[in-house]
């Protein structure tokens, strides 16, 4: 069961009230002849934390094209040095969450772990143990 919250952007965003069945409606057959192109640029240079990562990516485009996709190599994002200069995304993001967390948390009816600032959100997530702090790392 989906919980939307009308104080919270994200969740109230959600178009339906039940979660579809997406594994359903999954058919391998069903990206035959489709074009994917794959933005090289974007991904970077591997590091020791990326590696894995890259890993699981490039083994999905195999599996994407025993599906029978096209795949379309260096699809590249012309754009993408300007773009990761603005930093846009993280900005509007992080500035959305700052903003409002405060406000949400202190609209909370029940808030059982008194978290009331971004501060006391993090000591919360560094000291409960399904968090895996600092296994998981929460200062990006």
């Amino acid at each position: 069961m989906l919980r939307k919250d009308s104080a919270d952007n994200y969740t109230s965003a959600i178009p339906f009230d039940n979660l579809p069945n997406y594994v359903a409606a999954c058919k391998f057959d069903s990206l035959r002849g489709k074009r994917i192109g794959v933005p090289r640029n974007v991904l970077g240079a591997p590091t020791d934390t990326s590696t894995p990562i890259l890993e699981a990516f490039e083994a999905s485009i195999a599996i994407v094209k025993a599906a029978g996709a096209i795949i379309v190599e260096n699809t590249n994002y012309t754009a993408y040095q300007a773009f990761r200069a603005t930093n846009s995304t993280t900005v509007i993001l992080g500035a959305d969450i700052i903003n409002n967390l405060k406000k949400y948390l202190d609209q909370l009816v029940l808030n059982p772990n008194n978290v009331h600032t971004l501060a006391d959100v993090s000591k919360f997530t560094h000291r409960f143990p399904q968090e895996d702090y600092p296994d998981r790392i929460t200062a990006r």
